[in-house]
């Protein structure tokens, strides 16, 4: 795998660069990059909120040097005093706003980390949940009268509960991802490619202590809390705390890892990338079946534009998810 990622980044380094030369896009600094609409718009607002409170300020200005001023004035330079007084006012001031300041993103910053340790804390109570559920229906399990399932208790829970575990996690991976969006719009990035980045960070942390919790669980911490005899660990009062086969719990780490992993490249990679393209492909061929036939006929007798190419096409939604799923 690390021969593998080495020569792959060596080699679109190399495809990067003749990209960019074909392209004529060596010279490109980053201050041509383009702001983006949503960071235009703060700053216009920013700067509209700055004028107004200037406009505001000169105005009690001229409130108190107006009774001063007619006092001194005499009636043939009074005109002049007061334009030579307004000028020097206004070159004191400056409305430009260049750009946006940290104290702008402040309320966002806090948002956002607010937002992450709540999602961290509902994926471990979703990782404790499953536990309790495990706990439970070994507990209901054991004390059925049946034998057969008295010895299947631990595969029969074992594989319902990484079930269990797949299911939240595909749940909560797209509720992350939409959430990371709406939080990385909060920190009003200036460029397409910092909204990248930071959007790529926070559904990476997100997406991963998702993925990973109950694994890490299974692999290091389960077991560690079950107490001693004499002095078990009860959950509820009622259900000791699980623990290990006498084996250890390399099995059931196995069979959590291959059912999550598989189910989540199968579902995600397969259903979410090619299933659901193709119905909204099909979805938008079906509304267009409504179109009267005068226009379909004005439409085949005009050759095709690129723009009617691309509306069936599938939106572009960033580079997220590609680097999500390498």
């Amino acid at each position: 795998m690390s021969l593998w990622v080495a020569t792959f980044l060596e080699h679109w380094k190399r495809r990067q660069i003749s990209l960019n030369h074909s392209w004529d896009l060596t010279g490109l600094e980053e201050e041509e990059d383009h702001p983006r609409p949503k960071y235009e718009t703060v700053l216009l607002q920013k700067r509209q909120m700055m004028r107004n409170k200037e406009k505001k300020n000169d105005k009690k200005k001229k409130r108190k040097i107006e009774p001063v001023q007619r006092e001194e004035d005499v009636a043939a330079g009074k005109d002049r005093w007061r334009q030579r007084l307004l000028s020097a006012m206004n070159t004191g001031t400056s409305t430009g706003v260049e750009k946006l300041t940290w104290r702008d993103r402040l309320p966002g910053y806090l948002i956002n980390i607010s937002s992450i340790l709540f999602m961290f804390g509902l994926t471990f109570s979703a990782v404790f949940g499953v536990i309790v559920y495990r706990i439970v229906v070994s507990a209901l399990m054991a004390m059925s009268p049946d034998p057969e399932i008295k010895s299947n208790v631990r595969v029969t829970v074992t594989a319902t509960a990484v079930i269990i575990n797949l299911v939240v996690i595909l749940i909560l991976d797209e509720i992350y991802g939409a959430v990371a969006v709406w939080l990385t719009e909060l920190e009003i990035p200036r460029t397409e490619s910092s909204f990248e980045q930071h959007l790529i960070l926070k559904v990476f942390l997100l997406k991963f202590m998702n993925a990973y919790a109950p694994i890490f669980y299974v692999a290091f911490f389960k077991g560690r809390f079950a107490g001693r005899p004499g002095d078990y660990v009860y959950v509820f009062n009622d259900y000791r705390m699980e623990e290990c086969a006498p084996g250890g719990c390399l099995i059931e780490l196995c069979i959590q890892l291959s059912i999550i992993m598989v189910g989540k490249q199968l579902i995600q990679n397969n259903v979410f990338e090619i299933g659901i393209p193709k119905l909204k492909k099909l979805i938008r061929a079906w509304k267009d079946k409504g179109i009267s036939l005068e226009e379909r006929e004005e439409q085949r007798a005009r050759p095709p534009q690129q723009w009617n190419l691309d509306y069936t096409l599938v939106p572009f939604e960033g580079l997220t998810p590609e680097y999500m799923e390498m």
